[in-house]
């Protein structure tokens, strides 16, 4: 008899192991994907902050899945939080949230839903003014493959600006142009900026992809934006070594051009086309995850 409840016992093991086995071989693993946070600066003369707040965060598998489609995967954030675009430029990123996905799928979409924005005019601190945005709902429409083992951070650059427009007597409003970048794949363009002729001015440094800027990239848009096709750019900065500095963070590898505004007389002092004076600064290669000095010096 003891024998038979021994055999029974092990039987039992044995079909619980299995069962666990068949689950486990079953059950698609898992990595964590991360969502940051990053924007290119204005003029901070003009404009001191850019608060941003979501509703909601979610992310597609499928590149062609509508917005009523029940595949939408939420990602938890905190609907509450906002964030100061303008403190998360020159390389730095904030945290939105993470979601685990099944491991060697594709992030395709990615959707923020219900995003509100106020602006902080430097002249009047403290005095929040609304900005209209053109939608509810801001996409981009990417893939990014989930790795099968560890996680995958992306960062979505907002970019302000060249998305926010005034028109006087309507006030702010923004069409958001979103893109995403993997983290650990991106690359940087930085370096010390002088200008000898007007050295108190303010200036700005857009980054183009080679060969895609023209002339009318300083001139209005359809939805009022200047240099609307820079991936992003950057307001040179006072470093602690002395002079100044800028960095154009969150570039995926490729060849690049640099186009220089002078935004205190509102002229183009440095571009890749006629409009330019030497010296020019184009064919910049930026590699995977490294950084790429490029020195500015105007004339």
């Amino acid at each position: 008899m003891r024998i038979l409840k021994t055999f029974a016992a092990l039987g039992a093991i044995v079909l619980a192991l299995a069962l666990a086995a068949c689950t486990s071989a079953t059950s698609p693993a898992t990595s964590t994907v991360s969502f940051n946070l990053t924007d290119a600066p204005v003029d901070a003369s003009k404009i001191s902050n850019v608060y941003v707040s979501f509703g909601a965060l979610a992310i597609n598998e499928s590149a062609t899945a509508a917005d009523t489609a029940t595949s939408w995967i939420t990602v938890p954030i905190d609907s509450t939080k906002r964030y100061d675009l303008l403190a998360l430029s020159g390389g730095a990123n904030a945290l939105l949230g993470n979601v685990p996905l099944t491991a060697g799928t594709q992030v395709n979409q990615i959707r923020f839903t219900n995003p509100t924005v106020s602006i902080v005019e430097t002249a009047n601190p403290g005095v929040e003014l609304p900005c209209t945005l053109n939608s509810a709902s801001l996409k981009i429409v990417n893939a990014f493959s989930v790795p099968l083992t560890g996680s995958l951070s992306l960062t979505v650059d907002f970019d302000v600006g060249k998305s926010l427009v005034y028109t006087q007597g309507t006030g702010y409003k923004m069409k958001p142009v979103l893109r995403a970048v993997i983290d650990n794949e991106a690359g940087k363009i930085l370096g010390t900026f002088a200008a000898t002729t007007n050295p108190s001015h303010s200036y700005a440094v857009y980054v183009y992809k080679s060969g895609t800027y023209t002339d009318a990239e300083t001139l209005p848009n359809a939805d009022g934006a200047y240099f609307a096709n820079a991936i992003t750019s950057a307001i040179p900065k006072a470093v602690s070594t002395g002079g100044f500095g800028y960095t154009l963070a969150f570039l995926e590898a490729g060849t690049y051009d640099l186009a220089i505004y002078d935004t205190t007389a509102a002229s183009v002092v440095s571009a890749p086309t006629s409009v330019s004076p030497t010296p020019t600064y184009t064919g910049v290669t930026v590699l995977s995850a490294k950084d790429t000095t490029e020195n500015i010096s105007l004339p």
